[in-house]
């Protein structure tokens, strides 16, 4: 199970990743970096290629090109799908000029959109930099450019225009590659690259770090919310399988769940992510709960939404899949009598699954005396804050232990409710 729509990562975090200048491209790269591989070996591939084209001496430049001009291309080379010949003769063109300079016109823009894609892409790449299945795609791409002479067609065009001869025979090598299906192999592997190389930009842009995974290691440092302009960076070793985060409101702690429930996500994508180091298991299941709200699609409570989601995670453990899960204010759904004991309950229960990892978040600061007595496997944390003259000021830096500051009461009085209400 995938749940992390709460992390609004394709309306928020794709976006820094996006450096595209068509729309097939972006639709890839969404494809393909929304969709977790059900492997360890296929994240890790992935991550082969975005470091390969990172450590290219030159990493190619996007966009290459004008939207309008690649959009004008595409079409012109697509609508040969459609013909059974280009039915164009000699005869036609030399009785016909103002539809020899049209077809003219627009194979010289094809001429130069591709050229350019040619020496902008594949002048730097070095195939040999990436994994196997990849590298060929690159020398295919290459190869295929390459036996389009777009070198001789574009110093003919540029120096004296395309003759009739040069039509006919563009246009028919044009249609020949059409009716073979090389240009739809030719335009998916570009596509491809083009998302993997706006992806490998958009993590060298921010300075994303790649993970390493570890069978049963959760480490991560400077970890932060990329979407933050100057963030306080935290370190988050957990070394236990539960963690539970308490601190006041508007202290961080909401941003601190996202930025790692971010980082698992990205990990398990083959995407650096947004931390300076990253060491973590692979799992099976990832979910991230934050601000549940009713679903009124499907009839559901708050406190029904926070359980079907519960469910849907411990019955994944339960069949032995390894889990990461976060829970922001757990059982905030019902009244406290209940949120104490069923999350009591809960955390007591989930020290059986030593595979997954639970994070969750807390008001109920009754579970400090309880926390201790199960198994000593609940990992405190709480996001730290200070007093100033009664007010308080927010550092946003994790730390080891528990919050006892009661912030409600002290906003409550500081807004002059008390006098109000005598």
């Amino acid at each position: 199970m995938i749940n992390i729509k709460d992390l609004h990562f394709k309306e928020d975090i794709l976006p820094l990743l996006d450096f595209l200048n068509n729309d097939h491209s972006l639709d890839v790269m969404i494809s393909v970096f929304t969709t977790i591989p059900s492997t360890l070996e296929e994240i890790k591939e992935r991550q082969g290629i975005l470091k390969g084209l990172i450590a290219q001496a030159k990493m190619p430049v996007l966009p290459a090109y004008g939207r309008a001009e690649f959009n004008e291309v595409y079409s012109y080379i697509n609508h040969f799908n459609n013909l059974s010949s280009t039915g164009h003769t000699w005869f036609g063109f030399l009785l016909n000029k103002k539809k020899r300079y049209a077809e003219a016109g627009r194979l010289t823009q094809a001429v130069l959109l591709l050229n350019k894609i040619r020496k902008s892409y594949f002048g730097l790449l070095n195939p040999s930099s990436f994994p196997v299945g990849f590298g060929q795609k690159i020398r295919s791409l290459s190869s295929f450019l390459s036996g389009l002479q777009l070198e001789t067609y574009e110093h003919l065009s540029r120096e004296k225009g395309l003759s009739i001869k040069d039509i006919l025979h563009l246009t028919t090598v044009i249609h020949s590659n059409a009716g073979n299906g090389n240009w739809e192999n030719f335009w998916n592997d570009l596509f491809l690259l083009e998302a993997y190389m706006s992806v490998a930009t958009g993590i060298q842009k921010k300075g994303f770090q790649f993970p390493e995974f570890s069978d049963n290691e959760f480490e991560i440092q400077g970890l932060y919310h990329p979407l933050l302009k100057d963030p306080v960076k935290n370190d988050l070793p957990l070394n236990k399988n539960i963690s539970l985060l308490t601190g006041p409101n508007m202290s961080g702690k909401s941003t601190l769940l996202k930025a790692v429930g971010l980082c698992v996500y990205m990990a398990h994508l083959g995407l650096g992510v947004p931390a300076d180091y990253c060491k973590i298991p692979w799992f099976h299941t990832i979910s991230v709960a934050i601000h549940h709200t009713d679903d009124i699609g499907n009839g559901y409570s708050h406190f029904m939404t926070e359980i079907k989601t519960l469910k849907q995670v411990l019955t994944d453990a339960v069949e032995g899949k390894s889990c990461f899960a976060v829970f922001d204010e757990l059982f905030s759904g019902t009244n406290i009598e209940d949120a104490i004991d069923l999350s009591h309950r809960t955390l007591k229960g989930m020290t059986r699954f030593k595979k997954s990892y639970f994070i969750v978040s807390t008001h109920l600061h009754q579970l400090r005396d309880i926390a201790p007595g199960i198994d000593g496997d609940i990992h405190a944390l709480y996001i730290d804050y200070r007093l100033d003259e009664g007010k308080p000021g927010y550092t946003y830096q994790l730390k080891q232990g528990w919050c006892d500051l009661k912030l409600g009461k002290i906003i409550f009085e500081q807004e002059g409710l008390d006098k109000l209400l005598d």
